[in-house]
C-alpha cells in the first residue's frame, strides 16, 4: 500500500488529538471510536505494540515498517 503525503498528513491530524502517552490499543481505540477513515486505521494496525509519546513517534514506527 502506497502511502501518500496527503493520507501521512490526515493521519497526523488525528494522532495529534490522541492522549500522550499511550500505548497501541490506545490509538486503535481512538481511531475506532472517532472514525478514522478505515486504510489509516489499517495502517495503525501495523505499529509496534508499545507506549508511544507522540504523534511522531507513532509517524516514525510507520515508517520503518515496509
Amino acid at each position: 500500500m502506497a502511502r501518500s503525503e496527503i493520507d501521512v498528513n490526515m493521519l497526523q491530524d488525528y494522532l495529534q488529538e490522541v492522549s500522550y502517552p499511550c500505548d497501541k490499543q490506545d490509538i486503535l481505540d481512538f481511531a475506532e471510536l472517532h472514525e478514522v477513515p478505515w486504510d489509516l486505521q489499517v495502517w495503525l494496525e501495523h505499529i509496534p505494540d508499545r507506549e508511544y509519546q507522540s504523534s511522531g513517534d507513532v509517524l516514525r514506527s510507520l515508517g520503518t515498517i515496509h
